[in-house]
Parts: structure tokens; C-alpha cells; sequence
């Protein structure tokens, strides 16, 4: 619903998730923050093509991006 919205009218959002399939489906730009204080310590560009579909959920550029933010969080979480 909220990509249908975009596609009509194109407006700016910040989506606060922790979801990380939904992260890369809807967005541009992933930034992953810290626990605490809040500090965005990585920022991660989406380049897959869009209007995106479901199906672009189980192809190996979406699964690239979940992996590498999965990974980004995983050595955050170790220091």
C-alpha cells in the first residue's frame, strides 16, 4: 500500500523498521543505527529497480542486500 501511494504521488518517508526484507522492498537507502544513543553508523544505497514486486523478494540481488545489512548488524552487535 505505501509503495502504491509513492508511485502516484512521490513524497518522502522515513520508515522506522526492524525488518530487514521490509527495509530493502520499500526503500532507496537502509541506514542502520545504533543501539544507543541513536547514530546511524551505516548507510546502504537499494539499487534495485522499481516499481518492485513481491517475486523481487526470492532474487539474489534483494537476498545480497538483506545479507549485507544482516552482516552490518551482526558485527555491530559483537563490538
Amino acid at each position: 500500500m505505501l509503495q502504491d501511494l509513492w508511485q502516484e504521488q512521490p513524497f518522502t518517508v522515513i520508515l522506522v523498521t526492524h525488518d530487514l526484507r521490509e527495509a530493502v522492498f520499500l526503500a532507496d537507502t537502509v541506514y542502520v543505527m545504533s543501539k544507543g544513543p541513536g547514530q546511524i553508523l551505516v548507510k546502504r544505497d537499494i539499487a534495485i529497480e522499481r516499481p518492485r514486486t513481491l517475486a523481487v523478494t526470492y532474487t539474489e540481488p534483494f537476498a545480497a542486500q538483506v545479507h549485507v545489512l544482516r552482516e552490518h548488524i551482526g558485527s555491530i552487535r559483537k563490538s
